[in-house]
């Protein structure tokens, strides 16, 4: 005969705490996009904050410098984020970049080209950066 499992409730083993997927969500005034083009960067437009776009971990988001640093002052590079638009849709990527002093509560996604950036537009909704 097999052995009857141990009934989980009361007497079982306490259940997981909930993991939370986020630690924070700021919401962004901007939502923008961009390509890796001089006009739309600087003079080195392959070369992000955070190093070498080839580089990045995943999606590339830049970030205004608001968001861009944590709060012991460290650059958030390659962290996880999920830019949640007021549409409903989602993007998901990692902070590798910067944007200009003039920006606050600012995302801009890259996207490889000009007509996708130029269809993305200017957009609200937030950013949850992720564990």
């Amino acid at each position: 005969p097999r052995p009857i499992p141990a009934p989980v409730g009361l007497h079982g083993p306490p259940a997981p705490a909930p993991v939370s997927l986020t630690w924070k969500i700021a919401h962004l005034e901007r939502i923008t996009a961009y390509n890796a083009l001089e006009a739309q960067t600087d003079s080195t437009p392959d070369l992000a904050s955070c190093g070498p776009l080839s580089a990045a971990p995943g999606h590339v988001i830049a970030v205004s410098r608001d968001l861009f640093f944590d709060a012991q002052g460290s650059k958030r590079c390659g962290q996880e984020v999920a830019i949640v638009y007021d549409s409903g849709q989602i993007t998901l990527g990692v902070i590798w970049d910067t944007m200009a002093a003039r920006y606050k509560n600012t995302a801009d996604v890259l996207m490889d080209s000009k007509p996708a950036a130029l269809d993305h537009g200017v957009q609200a909704g937030q950013i949850h950066f992720l564990d």
